[in-house]
């Protein structure tokens, strides 16, 4: 499974192309958090809700089944 790569930079309103809105660019502080919890999500491989369970996922958080991304809601 491939990790997401943070961001290093800021972007300015000045590094956007013409025509791209404001509301389309990428703070560190609002993206990286989102990163680092996708990558946790890899070592979260479980067949099931109930191994996911038992390896610590609680109800609501995501873990996987050989790469598919799977919701724990039992």
């Amino acid at each position: 499974m491939s990790s997401f790569k943070k961001i290093r930079k800021e972007y300015r309103q000045d590094d956007l192309v013409e025509g791209v809105g404001e509301n389309i660019m990428a703070r560190a502080q609002d993206v990286n958090p989102i990163i680092e919890y996708l990558n946790n999500i890899e070592a979260k491989d479980f067949a099931n809700d109930a191994a996911a369970a038992t390896g610590g996922v609680e109800i609501g958080e995501l873990y996987h089944n050989a790469g598919a991304l799977r919701i724990r809601i039992v």
